[in-house]
């Protein structure tokens, strides 16, 4: 696979329409990628960040948590694992997302959490407050 360097990719109209799921997972195969996503907000100082993420099962899972967001997932293909942790990064819970079961999660702001890939691909929608500010995320390692 690909040394994981961040793909993102600016779409206009910022609407998201059904074509950019095929024309997304398309461009990150195509360049070996385990994540992509496209963005359809202007800027990282835009006020809501709408998101369309692809991942494969090789997509590490990475526990943090957004300290002055709330984030919401939906779930457009594959199947999904939301884990949640507490502060000593012991999984509390978990929740499973995908088309036919539960579709869409809000995950509260201070929540520790990691998304976490269970089919061999998934693509969903990321939608959060802005301006992204990348010191507002706490990330977390389990030794």
């Amino acid at each position: 696979m690909s040394d994981n360097k961040p793909f993102h990719k600016r779409k206009f109209p910022s609407s998201f329409m059904p074509q950019h799921k095929e024309e997304l997972k398309a461009e990150a195969k195509k360049l070996n990628l385990i994540s992509a996503r496209y963005n359809f907000h202007e800027s990282d100082k835009s006020l809501l960040h709408k998101m369309l993420i692809y991942m494969t099962i090789d997509q590490p899972d990475r526990i943090h948590k957004h300290n002055d967001k709330d984030e919401i997932i939906i779930i457009e293909e594959g199947t999904l694992v939301v884990k949640y942790y507490n502060s000593d990064l012991e999984e509390t819970s978990r929740t499973v997302l995908n088309e036919s079961h539960s579709s869409s999660i809000l995950i509260p702001k201070g929540q520790r959490h990691a998304i976490c890939v269970e089919s061999k691909e998934v693509l969903f929608m990321e939608i959060a407050q802005g301006p992204f500010q990348p010191q507002s995320t706490d990330w977390y390692t389990i030794e």
